[in-house]
């Protein structure tokens, strides 16, 4: 007889994780027929409430790469 292993549950890690990938791809499926980046919403979501910042400024913010915010603007 085959003995049965109970699945631990999900780590609070584990969860935010899941999230934060399905809100990644319904920012894509979302975005994508307005030619926008996740990136780019990320950046315009910030800007529209907070007026003008730097590449320099929003890095802390969001933790990307500079380039990919420069690429952004």
């Amino acid at each position: 007889m085959a003995r049965r292993v109970m699945a631990e549950p999900p780590t609070l890690v584990a969860l935010l994780e899941r999230s934060a990938h399905v809100i990644v791809i319904y920012l894509e499926r979302t975005l994508a027929p307005l030619g926008i980046t996740q990136a780019e919403a990320h950046v315009l979501g910030r800007l529209g409430r907070g007026g003008d910042a730097s590449p320099n400024e929003l890095h802390p913010v969001f933790g990307h790469k500079r380039s990919t915010l420069t690429g952004s603007f």
